[in-house]
């Protein structure tokens, strides 16, 4: 274009730079902002007159003969010439059938689409004529959308048959230039709308609900439309009168109310466009250009609330960033620093284009209007208003398929609808799930058989001893100890607790025994009581044990000879010597409710907290693992588990509830792969549990081939990875579990056998009598894939925590899809369920995290530090980046010199002397 051509150089809207950017930098495929409007007509249409009026149309309007420039200057210009000849095509189809000629008229629609406009050589649009029959005619108005909006689409359709009935172009209205838009914004306070926007995207997090692009895939743009019904589109227009509020912000407020549910937030954020052709600039309702603009739209759905509440302060809050939406979206994601606030895009259409009258006065009679647009975002969603609402998905095909986005579009439907019939309800209530999605995620998923009464763990221990009272119950290094051996000492040392220390139900023992038979007696002893048991590792800090023991309330400590007993006012049974036996029949088994086990786990307010578990959720758990993988006499598991973890807990009470043996691994197994292997070896060890991380050291030391014996390994208490998997079938012929569950339900709540070909590996279903339920921030189901929060119910959920009800209110809460009094146990685990109702692991909801297996509230080692009189700060995070030990802990601080005063810290805050150094 050479200057005497140039009729006006004009800046670039903040939108158009974007659009731009877009154009430019993918030019592999269609242009994403060709905007093509197709009309079918009906009349004696003259060429010549069309043609004539598009040329008129196109020397009316300098917005239309702009070009874009970007390469020889420093900022991209709109470069308007001075005259351009409007490109103009024809195609005559009416000497082919209807069917031919429909898949013509395809074919024309889809090459003018595919044909990438030269964006610096104006004109940037296009018009085509295509005759179908005598009376019937299809005319095609394709242009960049860099030249105006929709409202502008309007106002031009409107004059291009207003010139083509024959009226002259001074009659129509006075032309407005698309310069004096540039000069109003010049003069628009830009610091103002800095802060005002400041203030709106303060804390903002991004909303992106798009699944990651497809490796490989060639993305198009399809898109999928439906309507509502005339009574519901009548109540949402109710609705809105009633708020106060326009028929746009309902539709935008649900798809805030959608977001927020889909993504388990209350506080959301999307894009809207709408068109900022400002009130204060005359004449701007009737000029062409592009006014529009996409800027972050932020919602609060809190779940009390109802809809007209959350719409008011959506349009409240619309109508107060009003004078400030000049400023452009690029400048407010830097105020929120990120560029990716929000990957979905809302648009309500209401610019004034009246379909009947638009071509009055020309003979012709419109049949159809429709357009044809793309978007760069994942998934743009319009609102058509009518009698019938309709709702229109453009999505792109390399994030979503056509199912999830017909998907989305429903529940978006179904959303408005349940908003329009129930108004006053809380948004909680309103329901997103489409037909049968409820019934399959609360019922049907959740088919493991109704509670029943189990006997208890000291009935099924007394029954395998009963049966096999020779075969061997514990190996641990020396000879085996038979069952009938192992069920004396527990009744004996049972009797004793009972009559010399009133141990029963209720009450609670500790055990402050290492690893060996005189725990597993103890253990069966106190459960043989009626009693709780309190495991306590004796490598555990002196101080922690002293505060379990007095928060727990024990009743009586049982400890070796050569464990260092911590202070302690609690009674001490130094268990070796021998005791009567018991008489028979003096242990009435134990009620289902009774406490059986508490279980300290790392708390959130600094100090641990005990779970109480009860003996119906022990024995529930026992006869489950049966049920989904049943052991038998000649079955050897090895118990290597920390005493304080839960998985002890099984690694002991399973076998000798179901007359198998239980193989003691020796101190400093549980932490050498190669010793770990020897002892399987050794034993001939049938079942071993490992958590992920120790199971990849004992794969990457152990050769293939080694422990023939071992034919089932146990996972659970990290993220098994698929790789992982891979890894142990490579060395291994065994069958794989893997396990899931909080210490507050009874060690594993869901069980997955592992298949070989599975892209993921699942934390599986719910175990026997056990249901999971997937939950939003609404406390509703989730839909199928949708990520949300598990909440776990059933007969093995823990009473709660020990002398903590405050807390133990706040975990474990009503179950509003059970019977009435029946709880459900919030984990704070992030999870999805497949197609196949198998459970995968997303995730925490707070700062909780695992490091060998074993739960670490990093609030709880802050609060610890802080006690320290040189500490006033602290940040924990779990270290990932050592290449060899991927879960192993910080290193720790180098050895400073002990001094007094490092001592006395030492004695304060527990930690070694060594490490108590004073801040420089």
């Amino acid at each position: 274009m050479t200057t005497a051509r140039v009729a006006d150089i004009l800046p670039l809207t903040s939108t158009q730079q974007g659009m731009l950017f877009h154009s430019l930098y993918d030019t592999s495929g269609p242009d994403l902002y060709a905007f093509q409007i197709v009309l079918g007509l009906d009349g004696r249409l003259d060429a010549a007159r069309l043609r004539a009026a598009g040329q008129a149309l196109l020397d009316r309007h300098d917005t239309l003969r702009a070009g874009f420039v970007h390469e020889t200057v420093r900022e991209p210009v709109q470069v308007i010439a001075a005259e351009a000849t409007l490109p103009w095509a024809e195609h005559d189809l009416r000497e082919l059938d209807a069917d031919a000629r429909e898949a013509a008229i395809r074919q024309v629609l889809a090459e003018d689409r595919a044909r990438r406009f030269d964006l610096a050589k104006p004109p940037l649009l296009r018009l085509t004529l295509i005759r179908c029959s005598g009376d019937h005619h299809v005319v095609v108005l394709t242009n960049h959308h860099l030249l105006y909006d929709g409202w502008s689409l309007a106002i031009l359709l409107r004059e291009l048959f207003r010139l083509y009935a024959g009226e002259p172009p001074a009659g129509l209205p006075r032309l407005v230039p698309y310069r004096e838009y540039f000069a109003w914004l010049g003069k628009q306070d830009g610091a103002a709308a800095r802060e005002a926007w400041n203030e709106a995207v303060r804390d903002l997090e991004p909303t992106l609900l798009a699944p990651a692009a497809s490796p490989g895939t060639a993305p198009e743009v399809r898109e999928h439309e439906l309507a509502l019904d005339e009574p519901a589109t009548e109540a949402l227009i109710r609705l809105a009168r009633s708020a106060g509020v326009t028929l746009g912000t309902v539709c935008r407020g649900a798809w805030g109310i959608l977001l927020a549910r889909l993504t388990g937030r209350s506080d959301v954020v999307f894009g809207t466009t709408s068109a900022d052709r400002p009130a204060g600039l005359p004449g701007a309702a009737d000029m062409v250009g592009l006014f529009i603009t996409t800027l972050p739209t932020r919602i609060r759905a809190a779940p009390a609330a109802t809809a007209p509440e959350l719409f008011a302060d959506l349009q409240r809050t619309q109508a107060e960033l009003l004078p400030h939406q000049h400023l452009g979206l690029p400048e407010i994601q830097r105020l929120a620093g990120r560029r990716d606030l929000f990957d979905t895009l809302v648009v309500f259409q209401n610019y004034p284009l009246d379909e009947d009258g638009l071509a009055a006065g020309s003979g012709l009679r419109i049949r159809s209007l429709a357009g044809q647009t793309s978007t760069h975002y994942p998934l743009s969603l319009t609102v058509f208003p009518g009698k019938r609402l309709r709702l229109q998905a453009k999505y792109r095909t390399d994030h979503f398929t056509e199912t999830e986005a017909e998907t989305l579009l429903a529940r978006w439907a179904r959303l408005l609808a349940s908003l329009g019939s129930a108004p006053d309800a809380p948004l909680a209530r309103h329901d997103i799930l489409l037909p049968g999605e409820r019934e399959r995620a609360l019922t049907t998923v959740n088919d493991t058989g109704e509670p029943r009464l189990q006997p208890s763990v000291p009935e099924m221990f007394a029954r395998s001893a009963r049966a096999r009272p020779e075969h061997a119950a514990l190996v641990a290094g020396g000879p085996a100890i038979a069952y009938g051996e192992l069920a004396s000492d527990v009744d004996a040392l049972a009797a004793h607790l009972v009559r010399h220390h009133g141990i029963g139900p209720e009450t609670v023992v500790a055990l402050l025994v290492p690893r060996s038979p005189a725990f597993v007696t103890a253990v069966l002893a106190v459960l043989r009581a009626g009693a709780a048991y309190l495991p306590l590792d004796p490598a555990y800090p002196r101080r922690r044990l002293a505060h379990m023991l007095g928060d727990a309330g024990a009743r009586v400590l049982l400890s070796t000879a050569e464990v260092e007993i911590p202070e302690t006012d609690v009674p001490v049974v130094v268990l070796g010597q021998p005791l009567p036996v018991a008489p028979e029949g003096g242990f009435p088994p134990p009620q289902p409710g009774h406490a059986a086990l508490l279980i300290y786990t790392s708390g959130t307010t600094g100090v641990p907290k005990a779970a109480v578990l009860t003996h119906g959720a022990l024995a529930n758990r026992f006869r489950g693992m049966q049920e989904e993988d049943p052991l038998t006499a000649a079955d050897r598991v090895l118990h290597k588990a920390a005493l304080g973890f839960d998985a002890a807990a099984w690694e002991i009470l399973w076998p000798l509830t179901h007359g198998a043996t239980v193989v003691l691994a020796e101190p400093g197994d549980e932490r050498d792969p190669v010793r770990l292997a020897r002892t399987i070896e050794r034993e001939s060890v049938t079942l071993s549990h490992f958590i992920p991380s120790m199971l990849r050291e004992f794969l990457d030391a152990v050769e293939g081939g080694r422990c023939p014996s071992l034919r089932r390994v146990l996972c659970g208490g990290e993220v098994l990875t698929a790789t992982l998997r891979d890894h142990l079938f490579e060395k291994f012929d065994v069958a794989l579990h893997n396990r899931y569950g909080p210490t507050e339900t009874a060690i594993h709540a869901t069980h997955h056998r592992v298949d070989r070909t599975e892209e993921a590996v699942p934390i599986g279903s719910p175990v026997l009598a056990m249901r999971a339920f997937v939950l939003d921030g609404f406390l509703q189901p989730v839909p199928p894939g949708t990520t949300g929060e598990l909440h776990l119910t059933g007969p093995q959920l823990a009473r709660g925590y020990h002398n903590q009800p405050a807390l133990t209110a706040t975990r474990f809460t009503a179950n509003p899809y059970g019977p009435p009094g029946a709880r459900m146990y919030r984990t704070g685990d992030l999870v999805h369920q497949d197609h196949h109702g198998h459970l995968h692991f997303h995730g925490r909801t707070d700062t909780q995290t695992k490091l060998r297996g074993h739960r670490i509230d990093p609030t709880e080692i802050d609060t610890t530090l802080t006690t320290h009189p040189h500490i006033t700060t602290t940040h924990t995070t779990l270290r990932t980046d050592n290449p060899t030990t991927p879960n192993s802990p910080p290193t720790s601080p180098p050895p400073n010199p002990s001094t007094p005063e490092n001592s006395a810290a030492s004695r304060r805050t527990g930690f070694p002397p060594t490490w108590c150094r004073r801040r420089s």
